[in-house]
């Protein structure tokens, strides 16, 4: 079930955040999620050939939006602190709407 449910890629430049949604008697379930950058992965306009990763981007991002029925999720890097410079990095998410 790691990689299961509806993917999300979120460039860091110049976007402000998607509002994830389940509906109604539905609750937001985070299975997965990265936040800097993969090696061979071609994402934000680049195909990267480092892997750089915030270390707790799966437990902050479960914080904020786990068992909620909406959530807005922001690709920032002073929310998740990735220890990579530059401005190619990104947000990638798997959730899936569940019921309680």
């Amino acid at each position: 079930l790691l990689f299961s449910g509806t993917r999300l890629v979120l460039c860091e430049r110049g976007h402000m955040g998607t509002l994830i949604r389940c509906g109604l008697f539905r609750k937001i379930r985070i299975n997965w999620v990265h936040y800097g950058y993969i090696s061979g992965e071609s994402a934000c306009g680049i195909k990267h050939t480092k892997t750089c990763s915030a270390p707790n981007a799966y437990h902050k991002l479960r914080t904020w939006c786990e068992e909620k029925r909406f959530c807005l999720v922001k690709p920032w890097n002073t929310l998740f602190r990735a220890p990579c410079g530059g401005n190619r990095r990104y947000l990638k998410l798997y959730y899936s709407c569940m019921y309680p």
